[in-house]
């Protein structure tokens, strides 16, 4: 393992980073992110597997194809079109926030993740 850590760092360490310690962190931090990237995958393919459904919509230019096995991409894909519009005038603020849709909604609830979290990005917003 030790020799695989110092060939990841040395190849990261002339690209990103000048700091042996500064390779560290990113390769942890790589490894990490691969690991969200999987955990949501299962957990979303379990999910669908459990409740015997299939995610439509998840394909630019196929809007009726179906799938049961969604990879992590197609998934964060589909989160492509939200914005946070934040106008501020003088004392006054005021924020807009892009509704979800059936599909944003069904990927949330698929991962467990109240959709009420998603509407508290508006009040939350600086």
């Amino acid at each position: 393992m030790c020799k695989f850590l110092a060939k990841v760092l040395l190849s990261l360490s002339p690209l990103w980073v000048t700091r042996e310690d500064h390779a560290v962190g990113l390769t942890r931090l790589l490894t990490l992110a691969a690991r969200v990237l999987a955990l949501v995958e299962y957990e979303v393919r379990q999910q669908l597997k459990a409740q015997k459904e299939t995610l439509t919509g998840l394909f630019p230019g196929q809007a009726t194809r179906e799938t049961a096995t969604p990879t992590t991409e197609r998934l964060l894909k589909a989160f492509d079109n939200i914005a946070l519009i934040v106008i501020r005038q003088g004392d006054h603020i005021e924020r807009h926030l892009t509704p979800l849709s059936a599909l944003q909604k069904t990927i949330l609830r698929l991962l467990k993740c109240p959709v009420g979290w998603y509407r508290q990005l508006e009040f939350n917003s600086g």
